[in-house]
């Protein structure tokens, strides 16, 4: 009763405590903005079509000649899958070129008047394509044109071709919910441990203070005193950064899980062993704040090659570093889903640290 009743005063007290305080705010406010951040740039890439192009051509929507044939247009736009917006009409070729030397579009597609007509009467139309030096990033559009319209001749020929060819149909695939949602989880647990500096300096400033004398000079065990602080600094990790999955999921309809939580709680777990093995070899608040910084960035720079494997960082020795880092085991277990194990991998890393950093109350507070 006595622990809860000591947690419970812990709480409190960071609560009051004006850089702990700020750190618990700013902390998932920033995450939670780069998410945001990070999730309309993504949204904003792939709205539209496959690829960012613009058509030139006639429509009767966009001329008052309302006879002329634009069947194949209107297929062929269906078949790329290009916004209005990013359609003009012929006399208007000049704006579509300068959006495209603003690098609005990655290439301009021209298609005359007589597209339709010439598929029609069996004959390949041409479709310029116009790019920038930098341009390039069009050849899947140039590729669907090509089909298509070797395709509609075929099926003018041959009315019955339709049945007879296998049709391919380029689908973007969907990222799972692990990996689309892989940045606003992996942020959240490196924010725990950037985070872990601030709380680790106020267990130095409980010495520094004597409060830790006055707190053992009370009928409390040592014990119970050591496991309330311990608890305390795990709960307040634990509550403020589960809070800011949810608000994540909240704000920005990511998917959250069990495993996902699950995963949180055991960063928390790890980041308060650290801070109590920091608070125990550590003398002073800069030798802390570089330990933290430089563990979190060492731990960061070795899981490099699972983070981003395409840039070919896959040095053996590099690798087996990064299994000793619990950014290694995060980033594993939101990737590649094995969460299970390497949650029970990051609560044995933090049972380590606990171990190690452990100390006697009344020598930390009296040396």
């Amino acid at each position: 009763m006595n622990i809860i009743r000591l947690t419970f005063a812990n709480l409190k007290r960071y609560t009051k405590i004006p850089s702990i305080l700020l750190s618990l705010i700013l902390a998932p406010l920033v995450v939670i903005g780069f998410c945001i951040f990070l999730s309309g740039d993504a949204s904003s890439s792939q709205s539209g079509s496959l690829e960012n192009i613009a058509l030139v051509c006639n429509l009767e929507s966009n001329i008052p000649d309302k006879s002329l044939d634009t069947k194949y247009q209107r297929e062929l736009i269906n078949e790329l899958n290009v916004s209005k917006d990013s359609i003009y009409s012929l006399d208007q070729k000049d704006n579509a070129l300068k959006q495209l030397k603003n690098n609005k579009f990655a290439a301009v597609f021209i298609i005359d008047d007589n597209f339709s007509e010439m598929i029609k009467n069996g004959q390949k139309p041409t479709v310029d394509v116009i790019k920038t030096s930098k341009g390039g990033g069009s050849l899947l559009s140039e590729s669907k044109i090509e089909t298509f319209i070797n395709t509609s001749l075929k099926k003018k020929i041959d009315p019955s071709f339709s049945s007879k060819y296998i049709k391919t149909t380029v689908i973007a695939k969907e990222e799972s919910s692990l990996k689309s949602d892989f940045m606003h989880v992996f942020l959240i647990c490196y924010m725990i441990y950037i985070n872990g500096s601030i709380i680790c300096k106020d267990l130095l400033d409980l010495k520094k203070s004597n409060t830790l004398k006055r707190m053992l000079s009370t009928k409390n065990k040592d014990f119970e005193i050591l496991f309330s602080l311990f608890l305390s600094l795990f709960l307040i990790q634990a509550l403020v950064y589960t809070t800011t999955l949810v608000a994540c999921n909240i704000l920005l309809d990511i998917n959250i899980n069990t495993y996902n939580i699950l995963l949180i709680l055991s960063n928390s777990l790890l980041c308060t062993g650290i801070i109590i093995f920091l608070a125990r070899i550590c003398k002073n608040e800069a030798t802390i704040s570089l330990a933290m910084v430089g563990y979190v960035f060492f731990s960061l720079a070795t899981s490099l090659p699972s983070l981003a494997p395409n840039l070919g960082i896959d040095i053996p020795f590099v690798v087996n570093i990064s299994k000793f880092m619990p950014i290694y085991w995060t980033i594993d277990a939101i990737i590649n889903g094995n969460y299970f194990k390497n949650i029970i991998i990051l609560i044995l890393i933090s049972l380590v640290f606990v171990t190690a950093g452990s100390f006697k109350l009344k020598e930390f507070a009296k040396n």
